[in-house]
């Protein structure tokens, strides 16, 4: 079941009734895409409206970006592209 971890384990709760479930299968792995990364940045203003301190990774939709299609760089140019907004 897809989910996310929180602290306070309530955030968790209010993230995913804003957001809806995180999408967790498309965080890693060959499913890997923008929309994780996005989940997480939409996640990242919500919080830090409530919050003095906030550290964000977004990783998915870069991570495996070069695992899928090797070293050249002309065939990630649509997940730049995303992730530069």
């Amino acid at each position: 079941m897809p989910d996310c971890y929180s602290h306070p384990a309530s955030l968790r709760d209010e993230l995913q009734k804003e957001l809806g479930t995180f999408p967790l299968f498309q965080f890693w792995g060959p499913g890997a895409n923008i929309k994780s990364t996005q989940w997480i940045a939409d996640a990242s203003v919500l919080t830090d409206k409530n919050t003095i301190r906030l550290n964000v990774d977004l990783p998915s939709a870069l991570d495996y970006c070069l695992q899928k299609f090797g070293p050249d760089f002309n065939l990630i140019a649509n997940e730049l592209k995303q992730i530069d907004v």
